[in-house]
């Protein structure tokens, strides 16, 4: 009989199947019950530790989750590829002998829609369309003529067409 040292988040495989097929379950608690998870429908149950032992058949060790890891990775160097463009940036716009600071409204309207393209953050991406909206004046803004009083003339019933042609029927 093998000794198996018993972790959370091993596979072991056990002697027989579950009703879905899988003889695989994931270890989520070890002590003198264990709590298993069918790698193959999710169910899960609680056994006795002298039957796991028992029943055991295999056991894999858990492995650490590379794709953790790659999401971080990839998190940092695309937020370290955003500094190192963003110095570019500053510093094409320094030898030009332009302040950056003093962009005109179309090149900084220019770079504000790059920034909401590639933006993940939804609360990030609210706020930059905002921005956008404001500096398009997407929000309508009163013209003068929408602020100028328009007088109108009184109707006057008998210089109205239908008033004029109601009465013309009514004399014949």
């Amino acid at each position: 009989m093998n000794e198996y040292h018993y972790e959370v988040g091993d596979i072991v495989k056990l002697k027989k199947q579950h009703p879905c097929g899988s003889s695989e379950w994931e270890i989520l608690r070890v002590g003198a019950d264990f709590r298993l998870k069918c790698m193959g429908c999710g169910h899960q149950i609680m056994i006795a530790r002298r039957l796991v032992e028992k029943n055991t058949r295999d056991l894999r060790k858990k492995v650490e989750k590379q794709f953790d890891r790659n999401i971080i990775v990839k998190a940092y160097l695309e937020a370290r590829r955003n500094q190192v463009e963003a110095k570019r940036e500053k510093e094409r716009f320094e030898e030009e002998g332009v302040d950056y600071t003093q962009i005109d409204k179309t090149e900084l309207l220019q770079q504000l829609v790059l920034l909401f393209r590639s933006e993940k953050d939804t609360k990030i991406k609210a706020d930059l369309g905002m921005k956008i909206a404001d500096l398009q004046q997407m929000k309508k803004e009163q013209t003068e003529q929408e602020e100028q009083i328009k007088y109108y003339l009184p109707l006057q019933c008998s210089r109205c067409k239908l008033y004029l042609q109601a009465k013309m029927s009514d004399n014949q």
